[in-house]
């Protein structure tokens, strides 16, 4: 994370969750990052273990928080015709962290849906 005023880092990990990272538009201390199955869900102000991992069958092609609704982050799966919508803020509620708990939260959120995009995140089952 790196301050706009200076290239000084001033919080840096070394994780291997660095295919692709994204910083969430409402939290700003709230990042995700991934690696081939896995995306994993960061506090910037404590980097030392992701807050939250979410496994996938298949490598990750991509992933984006939603620019309009709070906590909800999209990731794509490499030969994949459809996308999943994870709702953290459903896992976070749960008060467990980097276990198979919250893991099955966030499966119970997920919504499957059909590549119908618009750039306004409006989507079509």
């Amino acid at each position: 994370m790196f301050l706009d005023w200076s290239n000084k880092a001033v919080n840096t990990t070394s994780s291997r969750y660095c295919y692709g990272a994204c910083a969430d538009p409402f939290n700003p201390w709230q990042l995700a990052s991934r690696a081939d199955n896995v995306a994993c869900i960061w506090d910037a102000r404590a980097l030392h273990s992701p807050l939250l991992t979410l496994q996938h069958q298949r490598p990750l092609a991509g992933m984006q928080w939603c620019p309009t609704r709070r906590n909800l982050l999209l990731t794509l799966q490499r030969d994949s015709s459809s996308i999943r919508l994870h709702d953290i803020q459903q896992a976070n509620d749960n008060d467990s962290k980097n276990s198979s708990a919250s893991n099955d939260a966030v499966r119970l959120s997920v919504c499957r849906v059909r590549f119908k995009l618009a750039s306004s995140w409006q989507f079509h089952e």
